[in-house]
């Protein structure tokens, strides 16, 4: 019965994607893909490189109209992450994102945070635009931010 419901509303949600949200849909459920087994078989920082390293297709554009193509390409991840053959949880769908932003001129940072829970310690990564938060996955506001080397400087 949930099942009959969740495939309902899966198709209704389907039903409603213009052939432009397709082709985000799908670029962003390929990307999650390839970003994984890159994650999987490279040091991280190969990873970070590849990810930032990508040809401005559009010049950047004004704050607002940044934020409504972060939203757009942010709904996409999210929906292609939860559609995927296997969980792509918040590091996947944060350099997803990311990759797929910089295509559009949209320059964004990955953080990365950890907070202890009883008797282990959770980490999180999102990304920001202007210092504000794009979350994608849970809220990150119980995380302690890490800081980086050019954070520091």
């Amino acid at each position: 019965m949930g099942y009959c419901r969740s495939l309902n509303r899966k198709i209704r949600t389907a039903l409603t994607l213009s052939r432009g949200d397709w082709g985000i849909l799908v670029k962003a459920w390929i990307w999650l893909l390839y970003i994984d087994l890159l994650l999987r078989s490279r040091p991280f920082p190969r990873v970070r490189e590849f990810v930032a390293n990508q040809p401005k297709v559009r010049p950047e554009p004004p704050p607002g109209q940044a934020w409504e193509i972060i939203r757009r390409y942010q709904r996409f991840v999210t929906l292609a992450a939860r559609n995927h053959l296997y969980p792509m949880e918040c590091l996947r769908q944060a350099l997803t994102l990311k990759k797929m932003l910089v295509g559009q001129g949209v320059a964004t940072e990955l953080r990365f945070g950890v907070r202890k829970e009883a008797k282990h310690l959770l980490a999180h990564a999102w990304l920001e635009y202007e210092g504000q938060s794009i979350e994608l996955t849970h809220g990150n506001e119980h995380f302690e931010t890490l800081t980086t080397l050019e954070d520091r400087q």
